[in-house]
Protein backbone atom coordinates (compact mmCIF):
# COMPACT_ATOMS: atom_id res chain seq x y z
CA UNK A 1 0.00 0.00 0.00
CA UNK A 2 2.68 2.56 0.90
CA UNK A 3 4.57 1.76 -2.08
CA UNK A 4 1.27 2.38 -4.33
CA UNK A 5 0.62 5.58 -2.15
CA UNK A 6 4.54 6.73 -2.80
CA UNK A 7 4.03 5.80 -6.45
CA UNK A 8 1.13 8.25 -6.78
CA UNK A 9 2.36 11.28 -5.25
CA UNK A 10 5.45 10.96 -7.69
CA UNK A 11 2.85 10.88 -10.36
CA UNK A 12 0.85 13.78 -9.16
CA UNK A 13 4.14 15.97 -8.66
CA UNK A 14 5.33 15.19 -11.81
CA UNK A 15 1.99 15.75 -13.76
CA UNK A 16 1.83 18.84 -11.32
CA UNK A 17 5.13 20.49 -12.36
CA UNK A 18 4.96 19.79 -16.44
CA UNK A 19 1.84 21.59 -15.80
CA UNK A 20 3.35 24.70 -14.80
CA UNK A 21 6.24 24.28 -17.12
CA UNK A 22 3.61 24.20 -19.71
CA UNK A 23 1.85 27.30 -18.54
CA UNK A 24 5.13 29.20 -17.81
CA UNK A 25 6.21 28.87 -21.56
CA UNK A 26 2.86 29.55 -23.01
CA UNK A 27 2.94 33.13 -20.94
CA UNK A 28 6.29 33.84 -22.69
CA UNK A 29 5.29 32.67 -26.10
CA UNK A 30 2.09 34.93 -25.53
CA UNK A 31 4.37 37.78 -24.58
CA UNK A 32 6.86 37.53 -27.06
CA UNK A 33 3.58 37.91 -29.84
CA UNK A 34 3.01 40.48 -28.13
CA UNK A 35 6.39 42.48 -28.08
CA UNK A 36 8.18 40.68 -31.26
CA UNK A 37 5.46 39.65 -33.81
CA UNK A 38 7.28 39.72 -36.58
CA UNK A 39 10.24 37.73 -35.09
CA UNK A 40 7.76 34.99 -34.30
CA UNK A 41 6.17 35.49 -37.33
CA UNK A 42 9.75 34.57 -38.94
CA UNK A 43 10.18 31.60 -36.47
CA UNK A 44 6.97 30.07 -37.50
CA UNK A 45 8.01 30.34 -41.08
CA UNK A 46 11.11 28.71 -40.27
CA UNK A 47 9.45 25.64 -39.10
CA UNK A 48 7.14 25.02 -41.80
CA UNK A 49 10.01 25.64 -44.40
CA UNK A 50 12.38 22.91 -42.00
CA UNK A 51 9.05 20.82 -42.65
CA UNK A 52 9.14 20.68 -46.57
CA UNK A 53 6.94 24.10 -47.46
CA UNK A 54 8.84 26.16 -50.03
CA UNK A 55 9.73 29.59 -48.16
CA UNK A 56 7.02 31.57 -49.92
CA UNK A 57 4.41 28.70 -49.00
CA UNK A 58 6.17 28.96 -45.28
CA UNK A 59 5.68 32.56 -44.84
CA UNK A 60 2.00 32.32 -46.27
CA UNK A 61 1.19 29.51 -44.08
CA UNK A 62 2.56 31.55 -41.10
CA UNK A 63 0.59 35.12 -41.63
CA UNK A 64 -2.85 32.90 -42.51
CA UNK A 65 -1.90 30.78 -38.82
CA UNK A 66 -1.31 33.53 -36.71
CA UNK A 67 -3.95 35.84 -38.59
CA UNK A 68 -6.34 33.01 -37.44
CA UNK A 69 -5.10 31.96 -33.79
CA UNK A 70 -1.52 33.47 -33.18
CA UNK A 71 -1.06 31.97 -29.73
CA UNK A 72 -3.07 28.60 -30.47
CA UNK A 73 -0.43 28.07 -33.57
CA UNK A 74 2.75 28.94 -31.92
CA UNK A 75 1.81 26.58 -28.86
CA UNK A 76 0.80 23.60 -31.06
CA UNK A 77 4.11 24.28 -33.79
CA UNK A 78 6.36 26.14 -31.74
CA UNK A 79 6.41 24.86 -28.46
CA UNK A 80 5.03 21.38 -29.26
CA UNK A 81 1.90 21.67 -26.82
CA UNK A 82 -1.44 20.24 -27.70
Amino acid sequence: MAGAVAMSAGEYVSVSSQTDIEKSDIEREAQELKEMPEVELQILAQIYERRGLKKETAIQVAKELTAFDALGTHIRDELGIT
